[in-house]
């Protein structure tokens, strides 16, 4: 296995460092090499000298769309991981094979979301609750948070995208979405000019209601999901470790690279898992693009292009 990483990041010098630990051979394309370690400058060079069999793409999200569509043109034909979202549009390459290209969503393999997922098979839900918020300042410390990808919209920055982990695993544990209203933006407490914030109401194909709130601006960070069933309701704390069934609670300890761990071993091809496919992607796009839509028609309904 050999693994070529697009972007030296944080994120992508953690993929580098856990693909390492599972026994794959390890180069990056970026400006910014670290000591010790094989890198080079482009993606064709990168390619042509290190022969991957996989490739992830990992640099801000502003740039996915280029790096992939590079790789494509180059000729590669192994599997391709990209860092979420995969674009900062919705607007997909042509003459992509689907199955070639996965996207990292790692929460989906968070042992809580998965036992919730299980436990949703046969219930009928009827309203659901997301949230999740971290205040910018203190998320990546190493740097100042105005010069993060972050805080930049040209990047691809903003909570809504960066956060968008809730709109996937709304989708992967309820459905598609029908219709969303949307109030969000700026709210001038952070120097950034990407959204800070964004508050959505949906209604799903199946006919759930759901609220969904994404920030930059919580100091006490979050991440917690409530669905409310016909005959059961689930509460999910994933900075806690807490599933919660009717008031029944289930602990989970879960280290702090597993997702991450998980989502490598199954994009390796050593264990399977729920890997987020190139369409489930497009799908959380086309959600931001409608929320996007939303703001700008205020107490509106936008309705799911893809939608029946």
């Amino acid at each position: 296995m050999k693994v070529l990483v697009v972007g030296q990041g944080s994120i992508g010098r953690r993929h580098g460092r856990l693909a390492k630990e599972l026994g794959a051979a390890v180069a990056s394309v970026s400006a910014y090499g670290q000591p010790g370690e094989t890198c080079f400058a482009d993606l064709k060079t990168g390619l042509r000298e290190f022969a991957p069999t996989h490739l992830l793409i990992a640099n801000p999200t502003g740039s996915h769309k280029e790096s992939l569509q590079a790789a494509l043109e180059l000729g590669f034909t192994g599997p391709i991981l990209v860092e979420k979202p995969i674009f900062d549009s919705p607007l997909a390459l042509p003459y992509v094979n689907p199955d070639q290209i996965q996207v990292a969503y790692n929460l989906r393999f968070h042992p809580l979301l998965g036992a919730l997922k299980a436990q949703l098979e046969g219930q009928r839900p009827l309203t659901a609750q997301l949230y999740v918020g971290q205040y910018l300042p203190t998320w990546r410390p190493e740097r100042p948070y105005q010069e993060s990808y972050s805080a930049k919209k040209a990047e691809g920055g903003g909570a809504l995208r960066d956060l968008s982990h809730e709109l996937d695993s709304l989708m992967w544990l309820l459905g598609p979405w029908k219709a969303v209203s949307a109030l969000g933006g700026k709210s001038g407490s952070l120097e950034i000019d990407s959204d800070d914030h964004f508050c959505l109401l949906l209604e799903l194909e199946g006919g759930v209601h759901v609220t969904l709130e994404v920030n930059y601006l919580d100091r006490n960070p979050a991440r917690r999901i409530n669905v409310n069933c016909d005959q059961t309701s689930f509460y999910a704390d994933l900075g806690q470790g807490l599933l919660k069934r009717n008031g029944e609670e289930t602990r989970f300890q879960v280290e702090r690279d597993h997702t991450y761990t998980y989502q490598l071993k199954a994009f390796l091809g050593l264990t399977p898992g729920p890997l987020c496919p190139y369409p489930d992607a497009l799908a959380v796009l086309h959600l931001i693009a409608g929320a996007e839509q939303a703001v700008q028609q205020p107490y509106s309904w936008v309705l799911n292009p893809k939608g029946a």
